[in-house]
């Protein structure tokens, strides 16, 4: 499997809390660790999204949760077209899980979101140059992950 899955899947695993060895014990969450999260979290929800432009290209979502207008083979070493997808992607989550935002915990939304996220893994799309797959597509996921997560 993909190094992108493994990243995916290791973010999700590391995010369940550890019992201990008797497992009648969770182990508390440090507080400040709480504290950081919401930080992070408040930060990635007010990157400034057009909550318009990002429906509509929700509504221009194909069905089977890719973009007509994303060259899907792209292999350039720099500028990935193919990484479009998931700032899209992470776009729909913003205001998708933005407090207060007409668009806060739509179903619909949702729906497309995890249609464009199934897209993704399903196809497994690796860039040539590294930076992508080691650095750019785990930070767009874990930013992601972090703010449903929330």
């Amino acid at each position: 499997m993909s190094k992108i899955f493994w990243s995916f899947l290791f973010t999700i695993v590391s995010s369940v809390k550890l019992l201990s060895a008797d497992t009648t014990f969770i182990k508390p969450v440090d507080p400040k660790l709480k504290v950081l999260k919401q930080q992070v979290i408040n930060d990635l929800l007010s990157a400034s999204v057009s909550d318009a432009g990002v429906i509509n290209l929700a509504e221009k979502m194909k069905d089977d949760g890719s973009w007509g207008d994303i060259d899907y083979t792209d292999k350039t070493r720099g500028g990935w077209t193919v990484a479009d997808h998931l700032t899209r992607l992470n776009n729909m989550v913003i205001i998708y899980k933005r407090p207060g935002s007409k668009w806060e915990n739509d179903r619909k939304l949702e729906e497309k979101i995890i249609s464009g996220l199934n897209f993704w893994l399903k196809n497994d799309f690796i860039c040539p140059n590294w930076w992508y797959p080691e650095i750019g597509v785990p930070k767009v996921m874990g930013a992601n992950y972090a703010v449903d997560r929330r």
